[in-house]
């Protein structure tokens, strides 16, 4: 192996130590999305029922995904680069009309899936 693949592989297990270490030290976000103008997951109750017929690990995945620290952070700079590809996101009700971001708005129990079946994609 050569001098120059060692470093980068130090340098890659070094950069993702970190951002792990981080993360994990991170409060995790909880209660209201302002951005989505939604409830976060919260963690799901186990049972043997709801584990073995799949719910529990389902639920884990959408309060890991929901909570990841500094989420909101995330969610705008995934705006922001979208706004650099000329467009925009705005929030929007059921009827398609631009909504007021504020807590007093919540809707519960939105799914992260689009009519035809596919999951939607932030960065999509």
């Amino acid at each position: 192996m050569s001098k120059f693949y060692k470093i980068n592989i130090i340098t890659i297990a070094a950069v993702t130590a970190i951002i792990i270490g981080c993360m994990a030290f991170f409060p995790r976000s909880s209660g209201i999305s302002k951005t989505e103008t939604r409830h976060l997951a919260t963690f799901p109750e186990f049972s043997f029922e709801s584990y073995f017929e799949g719910e529990y690990t389902e639920g884990i995945s959408k309060w890991f995904s929901d909570t990841i620290p500094e989420r909101e952070l995330i969610l705008d700079i995934a705006s922001n680069i979208r706004e650099l590809y000329g467009t925009d996101y705005i929030a929007k009700n059921e009827k398609g009309e631009d909504v007021e971001i504020n807590t007093d708005n919540v809707q519960e129990g939105i799914d992260d899936e689009r009519p035809d079946g596919n999951v939607s994609d932030p960065l999509a």
